[in-house]
């Protein structure tokens, strides 16, 4: 029993092992693989804050004009280029068959080298497919050199030299275009992404910069017509002024000795102040809203404090004047 045991947990062990030796390979593959910039900067940029200032939001316009017209030249750089290297490979695949099929079908003709002219064609064409197409033409080219050594002796092994051989080549050149061509056009994708997130900021940086001008245009308009505003509360305290004096002489005795006038005038100062530097977007919404309030609140509570303070007096008063016994009204 005890043995049955011992194998089963052996068998798991091992079990474990291969399983975490199969997937390890796997997880370090994910972990190595780099994240993708582009989606990282695409990304950036749509969620990107708006700029404070009209010439921070100018500045970000004009960088990012820039990166547009880089992307567009890189993109149509990268599709003018593709069309010409496949022009390219089709002209220098087919000069490196008829070298090779050349090659094949002559032989040595009663030579101990094989024909220079043909072999030389041959290595020019595999060194200008290297450059467009994604694998390692190098070991065709080696396998060239390799089969040119024994293409005079008798009875030579050849592959690549050979009708079977040239068509798996052609083959292979042609999986390694289709994966460059691949790669090329998921670049020129993943920019036009880009692109296309460019151009979305564009537009939120434009209509940002014009919002900003606009605040800095009304800000320097109020600047301008500050005076105005000074002239326009210079010309409501005056009036206030006069305004009182057209009310009997014991009200304006009580106005101005409890500080009403005063306080209007100054609640009005203030209101009017609040108002225009919230119109011209120096206060913010919080901001306004929580000075607004405030002077609100005061002005009610002077007026019930007010209230309060003739009541308690009227009181005092009638009691005061009343016979003894009597007590004044409530």
């Amino acid at each position: 029993m005890r043995s049955k045991l011992l194998r089963r947990s052996q068998g798991a062990c091992w079990a474990a092992l291969l399983a975490l030796v199969t997937l390890l390979p796997v997880a370090m593959a994910f972990a190595a693989e780099p994240p993708p910039v582009l989606d990282a900067i695409e990304d950036a940029l749509l969620v990107a804050p708006s700029p404070p200032s009209a010439e921070l939001a100018y500045q970000e316009l004009s960088r990012n004009s820039e990166a547009i017209d880089k992307l567009r030249s890189d993109i149509e750089a990268r599709t003018r280029k593709l069309v010409e290297e496949e022009s390219i490979y089709h002209a220098r695949r087919r000069e490196l068959d008829t070298a090779l099929l050349a090659l094949a079908a002559g032989r040595c003709k009663g030579q101990a080298t094989p024909p220079k002219g043909p072999l030389e064609e041959a290595k020019l064409a595999l060194r200008a497919l290297n450059r467009v197409v994604k694998g390692d033409v190098t070991i065709l080219a080696s396998r060239l050199d390799e089969e040119a050594k024994i293409l005079c002796t008798a009875n030579a092994d050849l592959r690549l030299l050979s009708e079977a051989g040239i068509k798996e080549m052609d083959t292979q050149l042609d999986e390694w275009r289709a994966a460059w061509v691949k790669a090329a056009e998921q670049e020129n994708t993943e920019k036009q992404k880009l692109l296309s997130a460019r151009l979305q900021n564009h537009k939120r940086l434009g209509s940002a910069l014009d919002t900003l001008r606009g605040q800095r245009d009304t800000k320097t308009t109020f600047v301008s017509d500050l005076k105005w505003l000074v002239m326009i509360l210079g010309v409501l305290s005056v009036a206030v002024m006069l305004i009182v004096r057209a009310f009997p002489v014991e009200l304006q005795t009580e106005w101005v000795a409890s500080g009403q006038v005063i306080q209007f005038m100054t609640v009005l100062i203030i209101l009017i102040t609040i108002l225009a530097l919230g119109i011209t977007g120096v206060l913010k919404e919080n901001t306004l809203g929580t000075l607004l309030g405030g002077i609100g609140g005061y002005v009610l509570s002077q007026g019930i404090g007010r209230a309060a303070a003739r009541s308690a007096l009227r009181n005092a008063a009638a009691n005061a004047n009343s016979p003894p016994g009597h007590e004044g009204p409530a």
